[in-house]
C-alpha cells in the first residue's frame, strides 16, 4: 500500500490562497508505504509564517518505506534544506543533480542511520570519506555517485552496501575490502589501469569497469558469484583471467584492441551469417575451430562457448 505526499501537494496547489511552498521548491516526490493491514499514517504539512512547511508524523510504526526526491533543487548543503532534519525517517533519498560539495550534514540527520538508498550523482563532490558524511549511514545498501569522485576511500565502513555505482574520475580500485555484501559494482568512465582489490567480493554478481584504461583481465579469480562482466572501452588485448569463474554468463569487451577482433567482425561465418545478423559468440566458436591464431581462447572458455553457457559481446 502506498501513499504519495505529492497527491496532497497537488490538491493544495489548486487553491491560490494556500501559499504552498516546501523547502524553497516542491520535492519531486515523497512516497510513504505502509503495511497492507495498517491504517493510513497521519502525514500533514503545517504552514509557517515564512510560508515553508514542516512535517508532522503520527502512526510511524505502520510505515514500511519512505522515499524522498530532492533532485535538481540547487542544494549546496544539506543543512540549508529547511525541515529535512525534522523528518523522522527516510529510507531512500535522491539528491542527484544538485550543487553538493560535502555530505557532512548527514551526521546531523535523525534518519541517517536507517537510510537504505542514496543517490548523489550529478553533484560536484570529489570525495566520500569526510567526517560526518557517509559514516552516519551504516545501513546504506545502494549508493550512486559521480561524476567528480576521485577516490573510493571511506566506503569500507558501509558493510551493508549491495549496489555501488560511481562514474567519473576514479583512478584506483581501493577501500572495497569490507564490502562483502556487494552484489553490483560499477566504477566507470575513470582512469583505472589495474583490476585489483576485489578479493573479498565473493557475492558480487555484476561488475562494470567500462570506460577506464584497463590493459589486462586479471584480479577476478575470487569473484565466484560473478555472472556479468563489462570491460567495454578499455585497452584489453587478450581474453584471459576468467577460466575459474564458473557462474559467468556474459562478457562485454566491445571497444577493446583485441588482436583478430576486427577480422572476426568482418569475416563471414561458416553458417552464412553476417555482422549485424549473427550471434557473435557462435561466430567466435566457429572461428576458433578454424584458426586458433585469430582469436586466442583457453580450452575451458571455448568449451563453455560451445555449450552455450558463456557469451561475449564485441560490437
Amino acid at each position: 500500500m502506498q501513499y504519495g505526499a505529492w497527491c496532497m501537494m497537488k490538491k493544495l496547489k489548486e487553491f491560490p490562497d494556500s501559499q504552498y511552498r516546501w523547502w524553497n521548491g516542491d520535492p519531486d516526490w515523497m512516497e510513504v508505504r505502509v503495511g497492507e493491514n495498517a491504517t493510513r499514517p497521519k502525514l500533514t504539512w503545517q504552514s509557517q509564517v515564512e510560508g515553508g512547511k514542516q512535517a508532522e508524523w503520527d502512526g510511524g510504526d505502520s510505515v514500511t518505506w519512505v522515499s524522498l526526491g530532492l533532485a535538481g533543487k540547487c542544494v549546496e548543503q544539506l543543512d540549508e534544506v529547511e525541515g529535512l532534519d525534522e523528518i523522522p525517517r527516510i529510507d531512500a533519498l535522491d539528491l542527484g543533480g544538485n550543487e553538493l560539495r560535502s555530505l557532512a550534514g548527514l551526521g546531523r540527520m535523525p534518519w541517517a542511520p536507517g537510510l537504505k538508498r542514496l543517490y548523489i550523482d550529478g553533484n560536484p563532490l570529489a570525495r566520500l570519506d569526510e567526517a560526518g558524511g557517509l559514516g552516519a549511514c551504516p545501513g546504506l545498501e545502494v549508493l550512486h555517485a559521480g561524476p567528480g569522485i576521485e577516490t573510493l576511500a571511506g566506503l569500507a565502513q558501509l558493510r551493508s552496501l549491495k549496489e555501488l555505482w560511481v562514474y567519473g574520475r576514479v583512478g584506483k580500485l581501493e577501500a572495497l575490502e569490507g564490502l562483502g555484501a556487494l552484489e553490483d559494482l560499477a566504477i566507470t568512465s575513470g582512469t583505472i589501469q589495474v583490476i585489483e582489490g576485489l578479493d573479498t567480493l565473493v557475492n558480487l554478481k555484476r561488475l562494470d569497469l567500462s570506460g577506464n584504461r584497463i590493459e589486462r583481465m586479471q584480479g577476478l579469480d575470487h569473484l565466484v558469484s560473478l555472472k556479468y562482466l563489462n570491460l567495454a572501452n578499455n585497452q584489453i588485448a587478450a581474453i584471459e583471467g576468467i577460466d575459474s569463474l564458473d557462474r559467468l554468463e556474459r562478457v562485454d569487451l566491445k571497444g577493446n584492441p583485441i588482436p583478430g577482433i576486427e577480422q572476426f567482425l568482418k569475416a563471414r561465418a561458416p553458417e552464412g551469417l553476417y555482422p549485424g545478423s549473427f550471434d557473435e559468440t557462435v561466430h567466435l566458436h566457429y572461428l576458433y575451430k578454424l584458426d586458433h591464431s585469430v582469436i586466442h581462447l583457453s580450452p575451458a572458455i571455448h568449451d563453455r562457448i560451445q555449450r552455450g553457457t558463456l557469451t561475449f559481446t564485441f560490437s
